[in-house]
C-alpha cells in the first residue's frame, strides 16, 4: 500500500469497537485538515457536505426565537438570540482556525440576516437598520431598495411601525 508508512492504526482493548485509524505525519496541522482528510476518505462530495451543514443549520435557525411582529421599541432594544452554530459558522468561515464563538457586531448582523432569509421573518437588525436609515435619511426609495436586496425591511413596515409605536409606546 503506498500510504501504508503514514498511517497509524490504535487499537482498542473492548471487543466489537472500531479502531481508531489515523495520519501520522499530520502532527501539528489544524483540525479542519483532519476533518477535511476524512470527509475525503468517505467519499462525501462538497455538495453533499454543504446540503448536510444547510440541513443542520437550517433545523437549529428554525427553533430560533425572532422578534414578534409588531414590536415594542424596548424589544428592539434587547439583544437578538441567534444560533450558536450559525454564529460559528459566519466566524468559521473568515477564521476556520479559532475554537471560540465570535459575537462582534458583523458576525452578529450576517446571523440576523440569515436568520430573516431562513425564517422569512423580521429580525431586530434588520427593523432597527431600517428605522435608523428612514430616520437619517427619510427617503421611501432607499428603504425599498434596501428591502429589495433583502436588507431590512419595507418603507410601509416602517411607517407603520413608526404609528404603531406613537400609538403604544409614547
Amino acid at each position: 500500500m503506498e500510504f501504508w508508512d503514514d498511517i497509524g492504526f490504535h487499537e482498542r482493548i473492548q471487543k466489537n469497537i472500531s479502531e481508531l485509524i489515523y495520519d501520522k505525519t499530520a502532527a501539528g496541522r489544524p483540525t479542519y485538515m483532519y476533518v477535511g482528510a476524512a470527509i475525503s476518505l468517505w467519499g462525501i462530495s462538497n455538495d453533499q457536505l454543504v446540503m448536510n451543514v444547510a440541513l443542520r443549520l437550517k433545523e437549529q435557525v428554525m427553533r430560533t426565537n425572532t422578534i414578534p411582529w409588531l414590536p415594542h421599541i424596548p424589544e428592539l432594544e434587547r439583544k437578538e438570540e441567534l444560533g450558536e452554530l450559525l454564529l460559528k459558522l459566519i466566524a468559521w468561515l473568515k477564521h476556520p482556525d479559532r475554537s471560540t464563538v465570535d459575537e462582534s457586531p458583523p458576525v452578529r448582523s450576517i446571523a440576523s440576516i440569515t436568520t430573516s432569509y431562513i425564517t422569512g421573518k423580521r429580525t431586530t437588525f434588520e427593523i432597527n437598520l431600517s428605522v435608523l436609515l428612514h430616520g437619517l435619511t427619510k427617503s421611501r426609495e432607499i428603504v425599498d431598495l434596501m428591502h429589495k436586496d433583502g436588507l431590512g425591511i419595507s418603507y410601509n413596515d416602517v411607517l407603520m411601525l413608526r404609528h404603531f409605536w406613537v400609538v403604544n409606546d409614547l
